[in-house]
């Protein structure tokens, strides 16, 4: 008898030192551990529980949503009045689409006299979400109006594609060159909406289309003007965490206010769910380039796109990489129009404090082009674009974003080689 009461102590304080460790690691935000600790009581311990509850936390945090699901159901045959775990129930649901089932889940919790108010103002948001969702249509637009400090001019649009359009009509070769430094003030606005339609439940087909303008101008230098428009419309599939997008695009390109560019494109895109804060995309690109003054620099691009990003702990990384080749639609003699593209892009996100933003980026971007330079040698583009960026959400929809951007582009030719520094502010506003 005194050996088996000594086997039961010895077991009693296994368990509790196990369950403090499994406690400690989901405190500390290791899922992954903590998940692994209550799945091994669990097995010893079915009728647990705290650690029913702790196992279906873990799990939703690792988006193993299914598995939390039947956590949480026992969690509640065993107690049925735990709020708590009828409220991550109904977030599960919501996390695999299952509106009817996560509304219904988060009604009980509104309307029990138990739980807090400030609780049942977050489940309010999260039904008036779900009614939102749930509906056949959406729409959503921003607007920006912002004001630039550009520290070199001359060094963008590509030079190549400016000297070709302005053959013939007295445009000076000279003011485009890299090494004739000019800077201006200019202001820019722009205008994206994107519509959504649903054709049935959620997690179907539905379909998505998107419009964007962009005006900006310089406040001297007004021959670097340009003026951008997009439009493209999506069929699309989603179903548990992929999504799937046939996006149609065309766009239209002016510089100084004329005519520059149209684009044709197809980029269908595949984008998977790795877990409830990490997902990754492919994407590839087939796009149709017609110079609007001239043929002779028409083209063809084919490439393909991929990356992920992760969210930890509220800190959100991204990466992503682009291989892309362009090729000339007829032989001529226009030079600079076939080339490999390739790009790598990294990204960092952080809420430094309530609706504030800080935001990083660099990117990485070779060109090699198959036209040899007069030293035979092929022309290699190498441009790093670092920048960074503060934005605070305000009241009513509106927002205000300050950034920096840093370009240095070095070249075997010379002529597009530079340096520039971008200073901006702006205000936007969505509804």
């Amino acid at each position: 008898m005194r050996k088996f009461t000594l086997s039961l102590v010895l077991c009693s304080a296994l368990f509790a030192t196990t369950t403090q460790e499994g406690l400690k690691a989901f405190n500390s935000g290791d899922f992954k551990t903590s998940y692994e600790i209550y799945k091994g009581l669990f097995l010893d311990n079915l009728q647990d529980s705290e650690i029913n509850f702790y196992l279906a936390r873990s799990a939703f945090e690792l988006g193993l949503y299914d598995e939390a699901i039947s956590a949480f159901e026992r969690v509640l045959i065993l107690d049925p009045a735990h709020l708590r775990s009828r409220l991550e129930l109904g977030r599960a649901y919501l996390s695999i689409g299952d509106t009817k089932k996560a509304r219904a889940e988060l009604m009980i919790v509104l309307e029990s006299d138990d739980t807090p108010k400030s609780v049942k103002e977050n489940v309010r948001e999260l039904i008036a979400k779900i009614d939102a969702g749930d509906k056949k249509s959406s729409f959503r637009a921003t607007i920006f109006a912002g004001l630039s400090y550009d520290s070199n001019v001359n060094a963008s649009p590509g030079v190549e594609e400016i000297e070709d359009y302005f053959v013939g009509i007295g445009f000076d070769r000279d003011s485009i060159e890299a090494d004739d430094i000019k800077s201006d003030m200019y202001g820019y606005e722009s205008y994206g909406s994107t519509y959504t339609y649903d054709f049935g439940s959620r997690g179907g087909f539905y379909l998505e289309s998107s419009a964007n303008l962009y005006n900006q101008h310089y406040f001297e230098e007004n021959n670097f003007d340009i003026q951008y428009l997009s439009l493209s419309v999506a069929p699309s599939y989603s179903t548990n965490n992929y999504r799937f997008s046939l996006p149609l695009a065309y766009e239209r390109v002016h510089f100084d206010y004329s005519h520059l560019m149209d684009i044709f494109s197809i980029s269908p895109r595949l984008t998977y769910a790795l877990s409830k804060d990490a997902i990754t995309y492919l994407e590839l690109k087939f796009q149709e380039r017609e110079n609007a003054k001239s043929s002779d620099r028409d083209s063809r691009v084919y490439g393909v796109s991929f990356g992920a990003f992760k969210d930890f702990s509220g800190h959100l990384f991204g990466f992503e990489g682009t291989i892309s080749n362009e090729n000339k639609k007829n032989s001529n003699e226009s030079t600079f129009v076939d080339k490999n593209i390739n790009s790598i892009s990294l990204s960092y996100k952080k809420e430094l404090f309530s609706n504030a933003n800080l935001g990083l980026n660099y990117r990485y971007k070779f060109s090699s082009f198959k036209d040899m330079l007069e030293d035979n040698q092929k022309r290699e583009d190498k441009l790093s674009t670092f920048g960074v960026s503060l934005s605070k959400d305000l009241k009513y929809g509106f927002g205000v974003i300050a950034g920096y951007t840093f370009q240095t582009n070095s070249s075997n030719y010379q002529v597009v080689k530079y340096d520039k520094n971008i200073y901006s502010l702006a205000i936007a506003y969505t509804y």
